[in-house]
């Protein structure tokens, strides 16, 4: 939590800041300047899911600049957790790792090693492929509803699909 001078804290407004950290407020941001649309040609009816297709060609609110500078605390927190030395040892991997290499080590390509209590293999990518393909199916994918579905997804989509979020 960051901690704040004397001269910096507020006094409580009424308002239930109990989520915030001390010395948090409200205040409101003052415009600058407007910033006009961008004129795409190829989208020029172009309209988010909830503006109905009639309101397509009213032009959006203008988005506005603020000059307003945020500071806050230089993070000082030291880090607490970390993975176990065996663990590290056991799947080939060191604190400079990258995401994807420990998300490998928790969901591997095909059959996971680890066993649940039940001794059922836990999560892989290729269980995540075929409950997303079965998903798919049952939701008629490529015949009433995604037309251009071209057929069940290889493990190998699933894991680079999934490696953008790493």
């Amino acid at each position: 939590m960051p901690v704040y001078p004397a001269n910096q804290i507020k006094k409580a407004t009424g308002d239930d800041m109990a989520d915030f950290a001390v010395g948090a407020y409200w205040t409101e941001l003052a415009a600058a300047i407007d910033v006009e649309e961008p004129l795409n040609e190829a989208f020029a009816l172009a309209r988010a899911p909830t503006v109905p297709a009639n309101e397509a060609a009213i032009p959006p609110r203008p988005k506005q600049s603020s000059s307003t500078l945020f500071d806050r605390p230089v993070f000082t927190g030291k880090e607490r957790g970390c993975p176990r030395e065996s663990f590290l040892v056991k799947h080939k991997l060191t604190k400079d790792s990258l995401p994807v290499e420990f998300a490998d080590a928790f969901f591997p390509m095909y059959a996971n090693k680890e066993k649940d209590d039940n001794g059922d293999p836990m999560l892989s990518m290729e269980f995540l492929a075929q409950n997303t393909n079965m998903r798919a199916n049952l939701a008629f994918a490529g015949e009433a509803t995604y037309n251009d579905w071209s057929g069940p997804f290889t493990v190998e989509e699933i894991d680079n699909t999934l490696a953008f979020m790493f």
